[in-house]
């Protein structure tokens, strides 16, 4: 796989300083909750300030497979069943500056792996983008996926073209009511059809090697919720014809599943079947 072509370091850098500026009145991600998150977290729903937190590296699998993937501490959602509570919810990691989590990228490298997964990164765009500057001035060329729940700001879906190989954006919910109630924001679909919309536009139709890994464009997911909480047929009919989509049928009811009865079990093997199904009728490739 040939090394990406990262924007010139001048524009790398200046979109990271732009990005960094916002940070004092926050609309970094969806919320655009305007918090000054450079006087520390007050106000900020993702429990973040200017310093990103990494809750773990890991090796990704599936059509992420060879991949590292750094998960950061804090989430711009508040998902109910969160599967990463007590990094997602409760802020639990290792804080690292722009300059330790250059370091790490260009250590991942030196390890190896085909590409890095910034997994949960919609609330720490400027610092990603810092700590990418600054590695691309060391060497670092390994493309990057955003993985992410799907609530990204476009603003700053703009300044990723070009520093964005993969976009793997999980839709969780197709319908705006139990997006609040299950994600706690109300226009979750309306976001999150446009975010893909956006990512597509760039780096176009997801791209696999001869492995059926995948190394660009976009790949949505679709977790099947018990009592079609995901609001399946909604959430296929909102994206383009042709999109691939991998339906996971894994959903377990962890965290504060039970507050929501109907959230408090698994999915039939009947609902998974009829989520591809749907997505099926509506135009989507299955991964």
């Amino acid at each position: 796989m040939s090394a990406p072509l990262f924007p010139v370091p001048s524009d790398l850098r200046r979109r990271a300083d732009l990005a960094l500026e916002r940070l004092a009145s926050c609309t970094l991600c969806a919320r655009r909750c305007g918090a000054d998150r450079t006087r520390g977290i007050r106000r900020a729903t993702c429990q973040t300030g200017t310093v990103a937190a990494v809750a773990g590296v890991t090796a990704r699998q599936g059509m992420l497979a060879g991949a590292a993937d750094i998960l950061f501490a804090g989430c711009n959602l508040r998902c109910l069943a969160c599967s990463t509570a007590a990094a997602s919810w409760d802020g639990d990691g290792e804080a690292m500056d722009g300059e330790a989590l250059a370091g790490l990228l260009c250590r991942l490298q030196e390890q190896g792996h085909r590409m890095v997964a910034l997994s949960s990164p919609s609330h720490v765009p400027a610092q990603i983008l810092d700590a990418v500057a600054r590695a691309v001035g060391r060497g670092f060329s390994l493309p990057l996926a955003w993985v992410s729940g799907g609530y990204d700001s476009l603003d700053t879906v703009a300044l990723l073209e070009g520093v964005v190989a993969l976009y793997v954006l999980d839709f969780k919910h197709g319908e705006a009511a139990a997006g609040r109630m299950c994600a706690g924001v109300a226009d979750y679909p309306r976001v999150a059809a446009a975010a893909v919309a956006a990512m597509a536009a760039q780096v176009g139709p997801l791209r696999r090697d001869e492995q059926g890994r995948a190394i660009g464009g976009v790949l949505v997911r679709h977790l099947v919720l018990p009592n079609d909480l995901g609001g399946s047929r909604a959430a296929f009919a909102a994206l383009p014809a042709g999109t691939v989509v991998e339906v996971l049928d894994d959903y377990r009811p962890l965290h504060r599943a039970a507050r929501a009865p109907k959230l408090n079990r698994h999915p039939s093997a009947d609902e998974v079947a009829a989520a591809k199904q749907a997505a099926l009728d509506a135009g989507m490739v299955l991964a």
